[in-house]
This record gives structure tokens, sequence and C-alpha cells, in this order.
């Protein structure tokens, strides 16, 4: 498998997962992907403005509390 170099995202495949986590009753969703490659596990995600505001918020009290 080759590693690619840029990757496109589609609305749709953003709107179908906010519909698949709706129906599943989960509050969250997100994208995962990598750019392939045998020697690259590295993978990113796609979320919503409003869980990485969270994540955000989450993260710096933690950092606080060290």
């Amino acid at each position: 498998m080759t590693e690619k170099q840029s990757m496109s995202i589609k609305r749709d495949w953003i709107n179908k997962l906010k519909e698949e986590a709706f129906a599943m009753r989960k509050p969250y969703w997100t994208l995962a992907f990598n750019f392939g490659g045998l020697n690259n596990p590295e993978n990113f995600y796609i979320i919503d403005e409003r869980l990485f505001k969270q994540l955000q918020e989450y993260l710096e009290s933690e950092t606080n509390e060290e």
C-alpha cells in the first residue's frame, strides 16, 4: 500500500456519521483516517468544534491539576 500525501473529506461522510451517531444515541461522532503505507500506523481524527472545545477544556483542567 502506497502512502498518500493528501486526503479529501466529503461532507456526505460527515453527515452520514452524524445520522448514525444519532440513531445509536451517541452524543459524538468522529471520522478516523490515515494516509496509508505499510510503515505509517499514525491515525488522524476529525471531530466537530463542540467536542474539540470540550476536549480542550478537559485537557486544560488536567494540566492545571498537576
